[in-house]
């Protein structure tokens, strides 16, 4: 899916094409929040697909939520709102919060909530963790020398996919401007412009360990925003898109 360029924009060969290749409808959602006026190529990598929504979900007094897509999934398979949620991400806190759910606390990575729980472990004596089929931190192996009793939930299937051909075409014939917020979405994305011929390509990581994937790479520009939260990528890309 794409939207052709206005007449405007087909005359201003300055203007960088925004290429999102998160799952479209969270694509479309920052899309909207952007508000940018620069044409849009969406070329998901990923899909997400719910699963497992009738399997019992179990009680625990704290969440762990990694990602706004488990926060979606959590909420569609069960009403239960009670528990108190630890979050990775502003993005993910908020849509926690947008659902009824008390954020206790928000980290900037994984590991910093890891280092968290294990250092505080009398607050955290059962947890729920719904997730994704495919998980870039595995959290129970982590906490498993711990006296936690922690219960994994996969309530959604990541689908990934090469990058598509309106995606390819963009990237060599167009400056792009190319937000990125996970690592395995980075490390696929990197396999995929390799071997293209890019023409100026501007990648925008939503955190150093997002970055990291790309740092013995060349051929294109990479750029961290200040804080791994949805409105600093946001004003980041607002400037690559506007430079």
């Amino acid at each position: 899916m794409s939207y052709h360029l206005t007449e405007t924009q087909a005359m201003d060969s300055r203007m960088k094409t925004l290429l999102m290749i998160r799952d479209e409808q969270l694509a479309a959602d920052f899309v909207t929040a952007l508000g940018a006026v620069n044409p849009v190529i969406y070329a998901p990598m990923v899909t997400i697909e719910w699963v497992n929504a009738d399997q019992p979900i179990p009680a625990a007094e704290v969440l762990i939520f990694t990602s706004s897509n488990a926060v979606r999934a959590y909420c569609k398979a069960t009403e239960g709102r009670s528990a108190k949620a630890i979050c990775v991400g502003s993005i993910t806190a908020k849509a926690a919060g947008n659902q009824g759910i008390e954020v206790s606390k928000t980290y900037e990575t994984v590991e910093a909530l890891i280092a968290d729980v294990k250092n505080d472990q009398d607050q955290y004596t059962s947890i729920l963790y719904p997730r994704g089929e495919v998980v870039s931190v595995d959290i129970a192996q982590a906490l498993s020398d711990t006296d936690i009793t922690l219960t994994e939930a996969i309530l959604y299937k990541q689908t990934f996919h090469d990058l598509p051909q309106q995606g390819i075409n963009e990237i060599e014939s167009s400056p792009v401007v190319v937000p990125i917020l996970s690592k395995e979405i980075a490390g696929r994305f990197l396999e995929a412009i390799t071997i293209l011929n890019s023409r100026n390509v501007t990648i925008i990581c939503i955190s150093p360990a997002v970055a990291e994937i790309f740092k013995d790479s060349t051929g294109f520009t990479v750029q961290i925003a200040p804080k791994p939260t949805r409105a600093a990528l946001i004003q980041m890309v607002q400037v690559a898109l506007s430079a």
